[in-house]
């Protein structure tokens, strides 16, 4: 998805999405679904090629979202379009009220992620995301922190870096060298907690 990420690809990709109707599909779904930072920060470039002319199609999912992994994919590729196009920002802006603690957070970000001022240092510290380093945002933290948990600002974490995430270029998701064997990796105790969280119930893990 990262290598569709690119100018001039908008189009081609708004027409392959509109050939059919989103029930439990978006362009982002595989990866915010995934419930890890990294993907997240990979589904708000995602959302953000596809640009304005997929708002409506956002809109009408997250009407009829019957999942809350799907209200919080909706609101964070909506808040990554109005952040990266200029004429989509009060078009999302003026979106309803579908889940309190998802929109909360993205009325947040649409509230200072223009000025840049919206991105939590806390959040960024809690993932090791540091200016100029070596790992850009393939931290261990990013591909084990959950983007709809709250962050210490009481945003979702995925809210709380996604005005940073919007300003890295795409070569920075990518580290420019890695241990062997990588700290990327998860390691096998942690793959039941990985798995569940991603794909388990949420009746006993309600989205705060």
């Amino acid at each position: 998805m990262l290598a569709f990420s690119s100018a001039g690809t908008s189009s081609w990709l708004f027409d392959m999405a509109k050939s059919f109707e989103w029930i439990n599909w978006t362009p982002t779904t595989v990866l915010f679904r995934e419930r890890n930072v990294w993907l997240a920060a990979a589904a708000a470039k995602t959302a953000a090629t596809f640009g304005p002319n997929v708002i409506d199609s956002y809109f009408r999912y997250l009407s009829s979202a019957d999942h809350a992994i799907k209200i919080g994919d909706a609101l964070f590729a909506l808040v990554s379009i109005a952040l990266t196009h200029e004429d989509a920002y009060q078009h999302v802006l003026h979106g309803q009220d579908h889940s309190r603690s998802a929109l909360s957070s993205a009325l947040d970000t649409l509230a200072f992620g223009r000025s840049k001022a919206g991105t939590g240092a806390e959040a960024l510290a809690a993932l090791r995301w540091r200016a100029q380093s070596g790992r850009g945002l393939a931290t261990p933290s990013a591909f084990r922190l959950d983007a709809t948990d709250l962050a210490p600002s009481g945003q979702m974490l995925g809210f709380a870096v996604l005005a940073h995430v919007l300003r890295t270029a795409v070569d920075q998701h990518y580290p420019f060298a890695s241990s062997s064997p990588s700290s990327l990796l998860p390691k096998r105790k942690e793959l039941p907690m990985l798995f569940q969280r991603a794909w388990g119930s949420f009746q006993d893990r309600p989205l705060h």
